[in-house]
């Protein structure tokens, strides 16, 4: 039923012929040219050479230049894990192949907390620079902008202030000006 340990040893380090993994000479450099292939593709991608960057990318606030950001981050979903709002997701193929898995923010699922910086807290490698809620508060993430085709107010002149009601910000980021009206027909 049980073998010795002697035997056992010389079945595992010199096995029966039936039984041994044929690897051929053709197959171990197959092996290496692919391995060299899929190192060098990695260099001709756009982002490793540094010619290139996703403007698209919103990285999160205190997040070091790009190139420094790819080097220290070690993809651990910790910023993503703590963001209160869900602002912080995992890029895809839209950073290119370096930056996949890395913290993005998606304004579109969530929005960044004024008051918060949870995410430079828990950064374990510092690839989000630490900050306090008042340098947090100063960083410029992004810059809004909206369709005037569909915005109500630039449109068809209709009272409506449902981006200064949902900003975020206590001294409002967005604020409703009356405008004078140019056009005759607006006047009527």
């Amino acid at each position: 039923m049980w073998k010795p340990l002697s035997e056992w040893m010389a079945g595992f380090t010199r096995p029966p012929k039936d039984t041994r993994l044929g690897i051929e000479r053709r197959t171990v450099l197959a092996a290496g040219i692919a391995g060299l292939g899929g190192g060098l593709l990695f260099r001709i991608q756009p982002l490793a050479s540094k010619r290139t960057f996703n403007p698209a990318l919103i990285r999160p606030p205190g997040a070091l230049a790009e190139s420094d950001f790819l080097s220290k981050c070690i993809r651990c979903g910790e910023c993503m894990k703590v963001c209160p709002n869900n602002a912080i997701h995992p890029a895809g193929l839209d950073g290119g192949i370096e930056g996949v898995w890395t913290p993005v923010m998606r304004m579109s699922v969530g929005y960044c907390e004024y008051e918060c910086n949870l995410c430079s807290q828990v950064c374990p490698t510092h690839a989000i620079r630490e900050l306090t809620v008042g340098e947090k508060q100063k960083v410029h993430i992004g810059l809004a902008y909206f369709d005037k085709n569909r915005c109500l107010s630039w449109a068809y002149s209709r009272s409506c202030i449902v981006c200064e009601e949902h900003c975020p910000t206590p001294k409002k980021a967005i604020w409703l000006k009356r405008r004078k009206c140019s056009t005759p027909a607006a006047r009527k």
